[in-house]
């Protein structure tokens, strides 16, 4: 730093006050906005404006059009360095540095809340971090923070609306109304929600209570723009962190569980402003958004026209060069899922953004047009605490406005990795695919309906659709290099449209690619048909009876159902049992399930008349030889004419064990009765039945269920010739109806079964023993006798 004197002809003497400084950041070439140096937001255009986030007095020189004391823009020449082409004070209707507000009693009494005691001062700098263009008008808003030592300062808590002019020197900015209520509206907002972010606290002034907090909590606003629709602007937070959704509520002064940045949406923030400041309370919010920047607050965040946002991503509190107190960019698509976090966030440097240690980045210049290609943007440098001249001053405490100055960098950013996916031949129930990453890295891959919405690189990762449900199908991440990769999505459904998404995270860096699509439609199975032949006509107390059909390809069994359930009912393996109920028409439906490869087969019904059997009388022939009749009794119930008779018992499977059924089975229907009663049907024997006979029962035993064997309780007369049992119309265990259906008829094959062998010989009665043993001993003592005499 040099003072130089030019002294022309003895009489003209002009100082130039001279300082040149070393660029630290070797490899880089920056461009120096002089006058300021601490550059904090830009405006871009034929015209570059970029905001100082101090405020301070003209330079010794009182060079007004060089240093512009106060809150201002600073008007560039695009990518040049030099001195401003004009300054641009913006003070003027802002209410700064009322004379009113120097006490806590004055802000408390003017509506601020969270006061620091008897330190509330109207100090004239409103700290400007950020901006963003809308509707043709520039929004600039203030921290809405105390002072770095945790002082409460209102002047910084400023909205305010200006509409540029002109271009160059001829550069003007029109105050169009401010909002002096946005800190307060923030406070009512979140103590309305259980103090869930504790911006109350945060917010409050005092002892401790500075912007950049060590334990994460302070309150700073430094980055601003508009939402993908325009509809609401966005409040980007330094600080406070907050915790990430699903975690709970912060704890009002800890660190613990701070790790997400914050954005609070404000949904009327073109009305908010008047030339008085506004009215408090008037702001309305939306759904708050949270961003994981790897422990990083928001320093600046700008939209481009695609809808695609740049973040510079800083510690809440002093950077240290080491992450996460470090600078980082992020692009983000503004995706936020259902739990309010932001999805597609991208980081796009692994580098510290800031070359130049000494400075901050701040602000970012224009856009291009897409994030994802290849490009670079401008990123302004806030360099007010830097030391440039080796002096032990600070930049923003230089004598001269032309030795102060801000840092622009051109930065490049890389285009993102991409995924090219290539359809394989599909199945009925695969989509095979080629995935080529552009870099290698870890490949993900979900298989989603074709309508769902497209998830998330995150939710890929997480193998989730967009909702945060599983995926239809998910692959095994695995690392993969440059080159094609073929998976094989399994599972799906025949005849059914996919979409296939799939990202990889690189190895070099850890960065998310765009996302890779792919539309597929599963094959349609190959078609199959039932063959079901006709049926006869039936006559209802017929035995339940099986039907069958045959099937196509798929190997799959036939399954009958009833649509008349009234009048029959299928039951048993493929419901191929048929049980009548009723008289009227019993139709059956076959149905054929498809698999992989065949489709279900169209059903086939059948059709067929269920006649009502007519009644033939209460007795019944027997058989001829060992049952001489047979009978029944009670309420109305006869033997139905389509009675099946006596026949041999050889014919039915599984006969029990040791058992002989010399009177065969006698196989019944009984009609006329009322549904649910009982009748007694008796049997007449040609001789009298032997002690070990047995009435079994062949038949259902549960509505559905399979024939089996079981015994009924007879009753025998006392010369055993009539055995008599009771059946009774419905379902159940031991009712004897073999259709189990509560419906007039009662349907009860039965037969008396001998056991133990051959049929014992009948034995005599306690009086025949006793007269049988006297005269046996009296035969004993004549013998006895007559060997005496002789």
């Amino acid at each position: 730093m040099s003072d130089i004197t030019v002294t022309i002809d003895g009489t003209l003497t002009r100082t130039i006050y001279y300082a040149a400084s070393a660029n630290p950041a070797t490899g880089t070439t920056p461009r120096w906005h002089t006058g300021r140096s601490d550059g904090s937001t830009v405006i871009d255009g034929s015209t570059r404006l970029v905001a100082d986030d101090e405020a301070p007095a003209l330079d010794a020189s009182g060079n007004a059009a060089q240093s512009g004391g106060g809150n201002a823009f600073s008007a560039y020449a695009p990518g040049t360095s030099g001195l401003p082409l004009k300054a641009l004070p913006v003070d003027s209707g802002l209410n700064l540095s009322n004379p009113a507000l120097q006490t806590d009693a004055a802000c408390t009494t003017a509506g601020f809340t969270g006061i620091e005691p008897g330190n509330c001062k109207s100090d004239g700098e409103m700290d400007m971090e950020a901006s963003f263009p809308s509707g043709g008008a520039v929004y600039v808003t203030g921290s809405h923070s105390n002072n770095k030592n945790g002082h409460s300062r209102p002047d910084r808590w400023r909205f305010f609306k200006l509409t540029p002019g002109g271009s160059g020197a001829g550069t003007t900015l029109t105050l169009g109304g401010y909002y002096q209520w946005l800190r307060e509206d923030i406070r009512t907002w979140d103590a309305g929600n259980a103090d869930y972010f504790g911006l109350v606290a945060s917010s409050n002034g005092g002892a401790g209570q500075q912007p950049e907090n060590p334990n994460l909590a302070g309150f700073s606003i430094e980055g601003a723009t508009t939402s993908p629709t325009d509809s609401a602007a966005w409040f980007g937070f330094r600080a406070p962190l907050v915790t990430a959704p699903g975690q709970g509520a912060v704890t009002a002064g800890s660190a613990t569980g701070r790790t997400h940045a914050l954005i609070v949406p404000v949904t009327n923030f073109t009305t908010l402003g008047t030339a008085a400041g506004g009215t408090k309370g008037t702001a309305t919010f939306g759904a708050p958004i949270r961003l994981d920047l790897g422990g990083r607050g928001i320093r600046e965040i700008r939209k481009n026209a695609a809808n695609q946002y740049l973040i510079i991503a800083g510690p809440p509190d002093s950077a240290t060069g080491t992450a996460p107190k470090d600078f980082r960019l992020y692009s983000w698509d503004g995706s936020v899922n259902a739990a309010g976090l932001a999805v597609n966030l991208r980081l796009r440097s692994n580098a510290n953004l800031a070359a130049d240690t000494r400075c901050a980045p701040e602000g970012i210049g224009d856009l291009p047009t897409s994030l994802d290609a290849s490009g670079s943007v401008e990123v302004i440098s806030d360099c007010g605490d830097a030391d440039f001249y080796a002096n032990g001053t600070a930049a923003k405490d230089l004598t001269y406005a032309a030795w102060k100055k801000t840092r622009a960098d051109s930065v490049a950013l890389a285009a993102l990795p991409t995924v090219a996916l290539y359809a394989g031949t599909p199945t009925t129930t695969t989509l095979p695919f080629t995935a080529t990453p552009s870099a290698a890295g870890t490949l993900y891959a979900v298989v989603l309906p074709a309508a769902a919405a497209a998830p998330s690189w995150e939710q890929v990762v997480a193998g989730t659709d967009s909702t945060g449900a599983a995926a239809i199908w998910k692959n095994t991440p695995s690392v993969v290099g440059a080159t094609a990769t073929n998976l094989t999505a399994t599972g799906l459904t025949p005849s059914t449209g996919y979409k296939v998404h799939a990202v990889v995270v690189t190895t070099a860096g850890g960065y998310a690619s765009t996302l890779g699509t792919l539309s597929g439609t599963t094959d349609t199975p190959l078609p199959q048909t039932i063959t079901f032949n006709p049926l006869l006509d039936q006559t209802l107390g017929a035995a339940p009876f099986t039907v069958s059909a045959t099937g196509g390809g798929s190997g799959n069994p036939v399954v009958f159902t009833s649509t008349t359930a009234v009048v029959c009912r299928a039951d048993g393996t493929n419901g191929s049992t048929v049980t009548l109920l009723a008289a009227g028409i019993c139709i059956l439906q076959a149905n054929l399930a498809g698999n992989v490869n065949f489709a279900p087969a169209t059903p086939v019904s059948q059709s067929f008349t269920v006649s009502a059997p007519t009644a033939s009388g209460t007795t019944f022939a027997g058989n001829g030889s060992s049952v001489s009749s047979a009978g029944v009794a009670g309420g109305a119930w006869q033997f139905a004419s389509n009675s099946p008779g006596f026949g041999a018992a050889t014919g039915l499977p599984g006969l029990p064990a040791g058992y002989t059924f010399p009177y065969g089975m006698f196989s019944f229907v009984l009609v006329n009765g009322t549904p649910g009663t009982s009748a007694t049907v008796s049997l007449s024997l040609a001789q009298p039945a032997p002690a070990n006979a047995v009435l079994w029962k062949y038949g259902r035993q549960a509505v559905g269920g399979a024939k089996v064997w079981y015994q009924l309780t007879p009753t025998f007369s006392g010369d055993r010739k009539t055995v008599s049992f009771t059946v009774t119309d419905g379902p159940g265990a031991a009712t004897g109806d073999d259709d189990q259906v509560a419906n007039s008829v009662i349907i009860d094959p039965v037969g008396l079964g001998l056991g133990g062998g051959a049929t014992p010989i009948p034995t005599l009665g306690e009086w025949a023993r006793g007269l049988l043993a006297l005269t046996l001993a009296g035969l004993a003592m004549l013998r006895l006798r007559a060997r005496q005499r002789g």
